[in-house]
């Protein structure tokens, strides 16, 4: 998988409609907007580009916590899925990345883990054990490859 590159991104003036829903469902701050955008689509619709272009958006507003571009190739995608996310996340904020540091300080094996026991262990040890500030956007393109 690969980071985010805003060259990747829309072209300008395409898309805006599509993009003004993705910003604004990303900056609605109520308890019951979804915590999942999906964004669903035949091959070659610019899904991809969608997503570059707000990851670029929600970085430049401070809110992009991890991304994860997963183009055609290898299996390891789903054992790999979790590490990337957390290694993203960490760097985002570094309160996280000390929890995520001590976390993975119990579990050496964590990479290697299935990935349903790599989200339970995260998800149990750091993102339940963390204040967030308002939305944080994680961006996942081509998450069937997984």
């Amino acid at each position: 998988g690969r980071n985010w590159n805003k060259l990747d991104g829309c072209l300008k003036g395409t898309q805006e409609i599509l993009l003004s829903k993705i910003y604004a469902w990303g900056n609605d701050f109520r308890d019951e907007v979804p915590n999942i955008f999906l964004l669903s689509g035949n091959s070659g619709t610019g899904k991809s580009a969608v997503a570059h272009t707000a990851a670029s958006f929600f970085h430049e507003q401070k809110r992009l916590g991890a991304t994860i571009f997963l183009d055609s190739g290898p299996s390891e995608y789903s054992r790999m899925f979790f590490p990337h996310i957390i290694r993203n996340i960490s760097k985002y904020d570094p309160a996280i990345n000390e929890k995520v540091r001590k976390a993975l300080s119990r579990n050496e094996r964590f990479c290697n883990d299935p990935p349903l026991r790599q989200f339970e262990f995260i998800d149990f040890e750091v993102f339940k054990s963390t204040t967030w500030v308002g939305p944080t956007v994680i961006i996942v393109d081509g998450f069937e490859r997984c």
